[in-house]
């Protein structure tokens, strides 16, 4: 009874570590994209994700005293690291959008009115105006990179516990098949 708790203490004290580790990371990505003015920095951050991720869940396999690993621990462990770092991530895009781009909404507004002003009439302008307001409302566009982050996490998280749980069981990873193709093509 023991054990299993000290291991649900060291499951969560890893889950934690690595989702909040992720989460600052993004935090720092939107800091830096934000001082130096550079806008695509998507794919930075799916980068450092990616590569996080599977350190986290190497390391949840690792230290798994013993015990055989199946895809759905892995993938539970990726998407609970993922969760944590999604909601520092959501915290910190919805209070940036209050103290760094506080006129964000009306600057998307206007860019969609000044856009479209000749070709529709007065109505579909001011339905098109509210809708605009209502999609990069803070919130709402909170929330929708929230639920992409987990969507986009899951995803990240299935493709490497399914490396993972096939290297630990065929033995596959890049230094057997790199020692594979010296041995068979170059040391004849």
């Amino acid at each position: 009874m023991t054990k299993l708790a000290l291991d649900n203490r060291d499951y969560k004290k890893l889950v934690t570590y690595y989702g909040l580790v992720l989460g600052l990371l993004s935090i720092c990505i939107g800091l830096v994209s934000y001082i130096f003015n550079i806008e695509d920095t998507y794919y930075i951050e799916d980068l450092l994700y990616v590569i996080l991720l599977f350190f986290a869940l190497k390391d949840y396999k690792n230290n798994h005293f013993d015990k055989p690993v199946i895809l759905k621990q892995i993938f539970r462990t990726g998407f609970w690291i993922i969760f944590i770092a999604a909601i520092i991530s959501t915290l910190w895009n919805y209070l940036s959008y209050f103290f760094l781009y506080p006129d964000l909404v009306d600057k998307a507004s206007d860019l969609q009115v000044s856009h479209h002003l000749q070709q529709i009439e007065e109505e579909e302008l001011d339905t098109r105006k509210s809708f605009t307001q209502w999609l990069i409302n803070p919130f709402t566009f909170s929330l929708i990179g929230f639920l992409w982050n987990i969507i986009k996490g899951c995803l990240y998280s299935l493709v490497i516990s399914i490396l993972i749980i096939k290297n630990s069981i065929r033995g596959f990873s890049l230094f057997t098949i790199a020692s594979k193709v010296n041995k068979r093509y170059f040391l004849k």
